[in-house]
């Protein structure tokens, strides 16, 4: 068989099927009556085979034409944090707060925005007019992984080992462009977390929002380590935009249970004032949680 598979290889369906009649009748010359199964199952593994191949090539092509940033710190620099130490291309830093703040430049001063990638999820950061950034991320309970990228350029990585609780509730809202977006939780209890209540240094029964993004692309996180047992719902409010408004995506990360539950939403506001409930979920009193939005 592997010697027929081989021999098969790259002819068209219709070449196949001659190619296997020729085969059946050659060996029922030698070898008298042969089950015609055998010959279907080369075909196909032929067929299975010469996808695989396509698709490795694909991908190779892809991976040729659309190489991974390198790692340049004179064309991407992030400051070093309090007590990091650095190498060549990577910063280790450990902290205390949930929330870590990421600065540098960028050497093209023509740069209007860039990429953060923070533990596999990648969002737009503003670049300033002098190539400078400024961000905040909401830290996960120990090894956290942050880069950030400029076209073919990539900062070093910085490893932030994060001493912190474990988050019952950890939600991110991202938007396109300049706007104010608002997060919002709502509690069992039916007090609402956003910026007029529960922004940080504030705390609502136990949920904190980092801080009130107003300008543009967010993130805005809401966490709670501790979740009450009940019900709860995530809203996304259009507070504010340029004149005209526009329609804007947003993009939404809940991670429950220190991370054991994930969904990723996104959805588009189009009117100033809008105000859409985007997500719920349950927690038990034993502290599981059940999550209805996909």
């Amino acid at each position: 068989m592997p010697e027929f598979e081989f021999q098969a290889e790259g002819l068209t369906e219709d070449q196949l099927e001659r190619s296997g009649r020729r085969d059946r009748r050659s060996r029922s010359y030698r070898n008298g009556p042969q089950s015609s199964g055998i010959s279907k199952i080369s075909i196909g593994s032929v067929s299975t085979a010469a996808a695989f191949k396509t698709m490795v090539v694909l991908v190779a092509l892809y991976l040729i034409s659309h190489p991974a940033p390198r790692i340049d710190p004179a064309q991407v620099r992030v400051d070093l944090p309090p007590g990091a130490t650095s190498t060549d291309k990577v910063i280790k830093v450990r902290v205390a707060d949930r929330v870590f703040q990421v600065s540098g430049t960028v050497a093209d001063t023509k740069t209007k925005t860039i990429k953060l990638i923070e533990n596999g999820r990648d969002r737009t950061v503003p670049v300033d007019q002098n190539g400078k950034f400024l961000e905040r991320v909401a830290l996960l309970t120990g090894s956290n992984r942050i880069q950030l990228t400029a076209g073919q350029f990539a900062s070093k990585t910085i490893n932030v080992t994060a001493d912190i609780p474990q988050a019952d509730i950890w939600t991110q809202l991202t938007w396109d462009g300049p706007g104010d977006i608002d997060l919002h939780l709502v509690l069992p209890n039916g007090q609402d977390c956003f910026y007029s209540t529960c922004e940080k240094p504030k705390v609502l029964d136990g949920a904190q929002l980092d801080f009130d993004n107003q300008v543009s692309y967010g993130p805005e996180h809401i966490t709670m380590d501790h979740a009450s047992p009940g019900h709860y719902v995530i809203r996304i409010v259009y507070y504010w935009a340029d004149n005209p408004p526009r329609v804007v995506r947003w993009h939404l990360i809940v991670l429950l249970e220190n991370g054991r539950i994930e969904r990723r939403l996104t959805g588009t506001l189009d009117t100033v004032g809008r105000d859409e409930p985007v997500c719920s979920f349950d927690f038990s009193d034993s502290g599981q949680a059940t999550i209805g939005c996909k």
